[in-house]
């Protein structure tokens, strides 16, 4: 490790970021497996990459296969940061490689266990709102018996689509312009506000009981066909948890990785992955 966070001559911020890189990359791998590390990568990719570390391939080669980690701030880093010591000693690379095998295996193991432990409720669940089917939606409102609300505001003929649609944003305290409803979940209380990538707000969502990590994920997953590539939240690390719990089947058809933003992450002391 001296070799790649450097001793001497080195700038005091230059290797407290190298060692913190080092530090993320070691308290997720070699404690406790942490559940979710690869969602929403690709798991093929990666465990091509994590073989040619483990047999003993130079950076040359193996440096061709990270577009699989490049969105993985916990993993990318580390692997350029180690890059010339894994040349010099393979057996360093080797152990990075059975690290990276070891989070796929696990991941694995934990999809495996949740189909057996989950109930009939659950598994009757997931295989009817797998699909991205807006027809079963609203087949699943009429068995429930909602029933679509009538404008109260009188408008002209070019208003009235915009009369029914505030109707409706009344009637369920949902406003996500443009983006109907896939699947039924319970909400419980405050208000969440997703916003672009641009930082432009994109709708905002009434809830009925105090705001918990489950909000996030029942919003992302009642209203997309897939959830997004990115999440940036407060509390992703408990959001992701929760939907790894609850979801897991749809986090399997979704590319999409939990961030917790730098503002929020000195009040947290969980799994250094989550950071942005």
């Amino acid at each position: 490790m001296k070799g790649a966070i450097g001793v001497k001559d080195n700038l005091g911020l230059i290797s407290r970021e190298r060692w913190r890189v080092a530090t993320q990359f070691f308290s997720t791998f070699l404690a406790e497996p942490v559940i979710g590390i690869f969602v929403g990568c690709d798991k093929a990719g990666i465990k091509t990459l994590a073989e040619a570390l483990v047999d003993d391939k130079k950076q040359a080669k193996w440096s061709k296969l990270t577009g699989t980690v490049e969105r993985l701030s916990l993993v990318w880093p580390f692997l350029f940061l180690m890059a010339d010591e894994i040349d010099d000693d393979g057996d360093e690379g080797r152990a990075i490689g059975e690290r990276l095998l070891f989070g796929i295996d696990s991941d694995e193991r934990m999809k495996a266990a949740w189909w057996e432990s989950a109930n009939d409720a659950q598994v009757e669940f997931a295989e009817k709102w797998a699909g991205r089917d807006r027809a079963t939606y609203k087949q699943w409102e009429r068995e429930v018996g909602v029933v679509p609300p009538t404008p109260t505001v009188i408008a002209v003929a070019a208003s009235r689509d915009r009369a029914a649609q505030h109707a409706e944003e009344v009637r369920s305290g949902i406003i996500f312009p443009s983006l109907l409803p896939l699947r039924p979940f319970t909400f419980d209380s405050g208000m969440i506000n997703p916003l672009c990538p641009h930082g432009i707000l994109i709708r905002w969502e009434l809830l009925e009981a105090a705001e918990s990590p489950a909000g996030i994920a029942e919003i992302l997953a009642r209203n997309l066909p897939v959830l997004p590539k990115l999440v940036y939240f407060d509390t992703a690390c408990q959001a992701a948890r929760n939907a790894t719990r609850r979801i897991l089947w749809l986090l399997r058809l979704s590319l999409a990785m939990w961030f917790l933003d730098r503002f929020h992450q000195p009040a947290h002391v969980c799994s250094g992955m989550y950071n942005a």
